[in-house]
């Protein structure tokens, strides 16, 4: 989704496991604010998934990126 709707705040998620549990409780409290969450985090992922991720999301525009890592280190 490169499309930005004007007036909507974009936050991305990157991160392992505990970044998805994030990403859909993110998604689901935005639901009725004008806020677009992208959960781009993946559970099992490592470091070098990280990176690559985070390069990927910034293609997005997202004006927050949360990155949420330490549990599979």
């Amino acid at each position: 989704p490169f499309d930005r709707t004007a007036g909507v705040l974009r936050i991305a998620v990157v991160g392992e496991s505990t970044g998805a549990f994030l990403g859909d409780a993110l998604t689901y409290f935005a639901q009725e604010d004008a806020t677009e969450v992208l959960n781009c985090a993946m559970p099992g992922s490592a470091l070098e998934h990280l990176q690559m991720r985070t390069r990927e999301v910034e293609d997005y525009q997202p004006d927050v990126i949360v990155i949420v890592f330490g549990h599979n280190l």
